[in-house]
């Protein structure tokens, strides 16, 4: 059986939900915004949009983190209980079964320490932190 597979990671804004569940992305971005690196820039806002398809039966819990490996510190974290899963229905022949995952972390007023390359970890089941994205955050 396959782990969990991160499928895509967005830096952006911040992420908002629709009435009808539906997530809408607000400035998205490449990489991050520039941040001065003789003093702490404040973000207002700033969010990652993460998807990810997990395997029956799914992990109970799923873990991410932005960290700035070189200063040594997360700049957001966050850990997600995730739904029970149905893999109930029969198949025939050796199938993987699989389910997507939508998870968001919106944080308000965040602090970058400086400019560098900062990394999108995941961490489930007792593994360790691994990384799964990265975002250059440039020099102002």
């Amino acid at each position: 059986m396959k782990g969990v597979e991160v499928t895509s990671v967005v830096l952006c804004d911040e992420v908002r939900r629709e009435a009808a569940g539906s997530a809408v992305i607000i400035g998205a971005k490449p990489s991050g915004p520039p941040v001065a690196d003789d003093e702490i820039t404040h973000l207002l806002r700033l969010a990652l949009y993460i998807e990810l398809e997990v395997p029956f039966p799914a992990p109970k819990k799923v873990a991410f983190r932005l960290r700035d490996t070189k200063m040594d510190y997360n700049v957001l974290e966050h850990s997600f209980e995730l739904p029970e899963m149905d893999d109930s229905e029969e198949t025939e022949g050796d199938f993987d079964l699989r389910g997507v995952v939508v998870c968001v972390l919106n944080e308000d007023n965040v602090e970058i320490r400086g400019s560098g390359v900062l990394e999108v970890q995941i961490k489930y089941d007792g593994l360790k932190w691994s990384k799964v994205r990265e975002f250059v955050f440039p020099t102002v």
